[in-house]
């Protein structure tokens, strides 16, 4: 059962991040019905379910990630095409460390889909696009990523801002400014196949069960 004063304190939150910084968060987050899981049964993710189970839409898209070189976290060269051409599925996303809103809850709903596959996470290669690569440099990035724990399959890049941009407009997420970005989640099973791309706040069950359904 979630809460009304859990639920009522995320949603608060995020209507007062989304003011001071301008992130978008989706109308639908302030929809969802207080009902939660029947008594005795936990929630892995009560926030992110009350925040935003109800906004995600799912589509697939065939996408074509551009021969960019980025920087990662720890200052080294990452080629992404190669990046993202694995034979295991591929999990990303866009952010940029000064949003106080949609962001943090990105990069959070990354950490718990981290936490909840554990080991099995290896299996995953996590990358998140920072679109604000003026400011987000690899220390500032390197910060930023302390804060979620990521494993090493869980990857934080910077670069010059052309080359962000030509990623931005490869996945059709590029907005002139941005604060008036929006919250989307990218997962693929492997090359030659379509991205699944979620709209809205995506909750991590969601995430671990598109992975895990792409393992079988």
């Amino acid at each position: 059962m979630v809460k009304l004063s859990v639920w009522r304190a995320c949603v608060d939150f995020a209507a007062a991040a989304a003011a001071r910084s301008r992130c978008w968060i989706w109308p639908g987050l302030l929809l969802l019905p207080l009902s939660g899981n029947a008594p005795g049964q936990g929630n892995a993710y009560p926030h992110q379910t009350a925040l935003a189970a109800a906004a995600a839409t799912r589509t697939e898209h065939a996408y074509f990630v551009p021969d960019v070189v980025l920087t990662d976290s720890d200052g080294k060269t990452v080629a992404l095409r190669p990046l993202t051409e694995t034979n295991q599925p591929v999990m990303l996303d866009f952010i940029y460390t000064s949003c106080t809103a949609t962001c943090p809850l990105l990069s959070e709903t990354f950490a718990q889909v981290q936490r909840e596959l554990g080991a099995g996470a290896a299996g995953l290669r996590m990358i998140s696009i920072s679109i604000d690569p003026e400011y987000d440099t690899p220390k500032v990035l390197r910060t930023y990523a302390q804060t979620y724990h990521p494993g090493t399959q869980w990857r934080f890049l910077t670069g010059n801002p052309k080359d962000i941009t030509e990623v931005q407009q490869a996945f059709e997420a590029y907005r002139a400014n941005k604060m008036d970005h929006a919250a989307i989640v990218f997962l693929r099973s492997a090359p030659g196949k379509p991205w699944a791309r979620f709209d809205g706040l995506v909750d991590p069950a969601t995430l671990v069960r598109e992975y895990r359904a792409m393992q079988r």
